[in-house]
């Protein structure tokens, strides 16, 4: 399956299950492989506000800050 029909699958699931962490972090790296970084960094943040990943997807966030040169932003 290429990236961009599992982002939309994903999503479609996210539309039912919007509190599922470990499917915002699935999504995100779906986005980042199909070439949407800041879509990718957007599911992130949504991410990280989910407790049961919040340190995975806070570690993958500042990933995704250091790639779009958003240094300032990683380091806080």
């Amino acid at each position: 399956m290429n990236p961009e029909t599992a982002a939309a699958a994903l999503k479609r699931a996210l539309d039912h299950d919007p509190r599922n962490g470990p499917l915002w972090l699935l999504f995100a790296e779906q986005l980042e492989l199909a070439g949407r970084g800041t879509e990718a960094t957007a599911a992130l943040r949504i991410a990280i506000e989910t407790p049961e990943v919040r340190r995975e997807a806070g570690a993958a966030l500042v990933r995704r800050l250091r790639t779009e040169g958003s240094l300032p932003e990683a380091l806080i």
